[in-house]
């Protein structure tokens, strides 16, 4: 059987619009100047601002409390999602550690591994904590792996933090001389570095333009405390090699793509405020090269045991799959065929009707297109011209970018707050940013399958197709965005997407695993 694969809205989604389809429903950008991410312009603003001029701009939701810097994107469906949104800021979890901000300052741990029957729970439990003597906090930067939180007194900047998936290091910067208090004492152990314990857990502090005695770390305007939580097993000659890795504070992560052989690599560069090498956490699905100058010492996490290692990048790379637009009837015989046609008649004969939120509507689309593609499969041009008729009177409705200026369903408004485009019927959180990747997938996957007969719909489809397309998968290249973040809902580092929206999620550290047979 020869693969028919839809027509892409735009250049270069095909691979974007793959990993970022691939999360289930229940899981949980402006980005900062300094980390843009490398790689071809997906839908930059120069090509979706002419296209919002045409589509109402509308807060479907109340915008919730943003404790955010001017001029960066809101971060919806991030892992540090929580630290943004909301009355409160939430425990986040930049793997393999917990870090949550308090009244002053902030609270570091190492989750432990906590199985049951179901599930495995690495919760936020007994941290560091590090009193700055802040009153307030924002999230002032971020790329797609890290994020900084800038501390305040008062107007006062007090330093900024930062923390990012796959490395075991919280790095605070100071802006102004100051005394950093710390729930535990420091054993010092070098020149401006140390231990200090909190319960069974060891940690190591490191500065730079700093002194430590006692709980006490001063420290010099531009000077740096970078701390790392030791795994079990260290020797004394590891802890000095470690303390010097950590020794220079994190400040972003870069994140760059490209294709070698027969798969898509995934490189994430640590950068540090001196340039050199940082320490990073592997996961087990990079696989055992994806760092080098791993120390043999290990994490203990829900995902496994994980390798620290002494590295700057995390290159790891992910099998390319051709896309297959259609289901593969090559291998069935004919008796099977005719049955399958028969029950097509029946499916398209009782089709239920249209539904008008962007989930079930998304979904019965879907189960439209799939049904043409069998009809188209199996020779059935009866079904095949009344699914496409019923399917392009629908996505007529939907692609009409003055749609909700007259009705208040089946049609897509932008909001400015939360740059995202949203169904004016909700559903399921959607206007709150849950779930889009893959309510719009539905729709972009819909438009291909009936474009494919028709190149001349997806010309007339596309201007409100490539904004959903954008708010899920957009990439700037060189630069930032002001209209969509960068690829909104893909994790580069874990691999997979979030769903959360800006709503609260605390299951940065949980795995559920599958009933017991």
């Amino acid at each position: 059987m020869t693969s028919r694969t839809p027509p892409a809205f735009a250049a270069g989604l095909v691979i974007l619009l793959a990993g970022a389809a691939l999360t289930a429903c229940t899981g949980a950008s402006g980005e900062a100047p300094a980390a843009a991410s490398s790689g071809t312009a997906v839908l930059p603003d120069s090509a979706t601002q002419r296209l919002l001029a045409n589509v109402p701009s509308r807060a479907v939701a109340p915008t919730p409390e943003m404790r955010l810097a001017e001029g960066l994107l809101p971060p919806t469906n991030r892992w540090f999602s929580g630290l943004v949104f909301g009355a409160e800021p939430q425990p986040v979890f930049p793997f393999p550690l917990s870090f949550a901000q308090t009244a002053s300052g902030f609270t570091a741990g190492l989750p432990t591994p906590a199985p049951s029957a179901n599930t495995i729970l690495g919760a936020v439990g007994p941290g560091l904590d590090v009193d700055l003597g802040a009153t307030s906090a924002l999230v002032s930067a971020y790329d797609e792996v890290s994020v900084t939180v800038e501390h305040r007194s008062g107007d006062t900047v007090l330093g900024h933090t930062t923390i990012a998936e796959g490395s075991p290091l919280v790095s605070y910067r100071a802006d102004t001389a100051q005394t950093v208090r710390l729930s535990a004492p420091v054993t010092a152990t070098g020149d401006g570095s140390g231990t200090v314990r909190v319960g069974s857990q060891e940690w190591v502090l490191s500065t730079t333009s700093g002194t430590v005695s006692g709980t006490s770390v001063d420290l010099s305007e531009g000077g740096s405390l970078v701390l790392l939580p030791l795994p079990e097993g260290t020797t004394d000659a590891q802890r000095e090699a470690l303390t010097s890795a950590a020794g220079s504070p994190l400040t972003a992560v870069t994140t760059s793509y490209r294709r070698t052989g027969d798969a898509q690599r995934t490189r994430l560069t640590y950068r540090t405020q001196a340039g050199g090498a940082s320490l990073v956490v592997p996961l087990p699905h990079q696989g055992a090269a994806a760092a080098k100058g791993c120390s043999g010492l290990t994490y203990s996490t829900v995902y496994g045991t994980v390798p620290l290692c002494a590295a700057r990048t995390l290159s790891f790379d992910t099998p390319t799959v051709p896309p297959a637009s259609a289901l593969d009837l090559s291998g069935l015989p004919e008796d099977e065929k005719a049955e399958l046609g028969q029950q097509l008649k029946v499916d398209v004969s009782t089709s239920p009707t249209f539904a008008a939120d962007t989930y079930f509507g998304g979904k019965t689309l879907y189960r439209a297109a799939m049904l043409l593609q069998l009809a188209r499969e199996l020779g059935d041009t009866e079904s095949a011209a009344t699914l496409t008729t019923a399917l392009t009177d629908q996505l007529d409705k939907w692609t009409d970018p003055a749609g909700c200026t007259t009705r208040d369903q089946e049609c897509f408004v932008y909001d400015p707050d939360l740059k995202t485009m949203v169904g004016l019927a909700t559903s399921f959180g959607s206007e709150e940013g849950n779930d889009h990747h893959f309510h719009y997938g539905y729709f972009l996957y819909a438009a291909g399958v009936v474009a494919q007969d028709d190149p001349k719909l997806a010309k007339r489809w596309a201007p409100v197709l490539d904004l959903l397309a954008a708010d899920i998968a957009s990439r700037p290249g060189k630069g930032t965005s002001t209209a969509f973040p960068t690829t909104r809902v893909f994790d580069p580092y874990f691999s997979h997407s979030w769903a959360s929206g800006y709503s609260p999620s605390r299951t940065g550290t949980t795995r559920n695993l599958p009933p017991r047979p």
